[in-house]
């Protein structure tokens, strides 16, 4: 799976956390509506995203800054491009109760990865929590 599939679920787990527990409603057309400004404002192809969405590996530097772009919009990344640990530690918080403390711990590794530049960071970060949302897929998948 390719960490900008990885990101926008970790972006739909932000809406949840900044929404509230009743953010179900509006979530698709907020993530549609962030999408499309970020796709404008980094030049991001969107068939490249269209092809990380389909699995395909992705390397181009404005499919990350699209990746980075989202997590501003949805406030995991703050606008200096640094993380965001309020938020990020909130997403733990939709863990299971016996994985939230093993998430805490992964995500608070994953905020203290750095790369070359503010996209790639953003880029790492969600590749590096790429097991949380693996779980967190297959359970939505079951129900």
């Amino acid at each position: 799976m390719n960490a900008a599939i990885v990101f926008l679920v970790v972006c739909a787990a932000a809406v949840e956390v900044l929404a509230g527990p009743h953010g179900h409603n509006g979530h698709h057309e907020k993530m549609k509506k962030v999408m499309e400004e970020c796709i404008a404002s980094t030049g991001a192809d969107p068939e490249l995203i269209k092809a990380a969405k389909n699995g395909e590996t992705i390397t181009d530097k404005k499919v990350k800054c699209f990746t980075t772009c989202i997590g501003k919009k949805m406030g995991s990344i703050n606008e200096d491009g640094t993380f965001n640990k309020e938020v990020i530690n909130k997403m733990a918080m939709h863990a299971p109760e016996e994985r939230r403390e093993e998430m805490q711990q992964s995500l608070a590794k994953c905020t203290e990865i750095t790369g070359e530049d503010e996209c790639d960071n953003g880029y790492r970060f969600f590749e590096c929590i790429r097991p949380y949302m693996r779980h967190r897929q297959r359970k939505q998948n079951s129900e």
